[in-house]
């Protein structure tokens, strides 16, 4: 999952933690669903106001 994720911040090395990454830089979390062949990448931001993640993820895109 991390050959060809760039974070909106630009890191490139993130830590895991079980299904899903962190970015060390701005906390965003990265996820992937789906089969092989057809998985779709998600991502949810970190509020540094309220120290908390939206409850939400976004799509940020699919793969065939």
């Amino acid at each position: 999952m991390t050959k060809n994720l760039i974070c909106e911040c630009g890191a490139n090395k993130f830590y895991w933690f079980g299904d899903y990454l962190r970015c060390p830089k701005c906390q965003m979390e990265f996820k992937r669903s789906g089969p092989k062949g057809r998985r779709e990448y998600w991502q949810r931001r970190f509020n540094k106001n309220t120290n908390a993640y939206k409850k939400n993820w976004e799509h940020k895109g699919a793969t065939k």
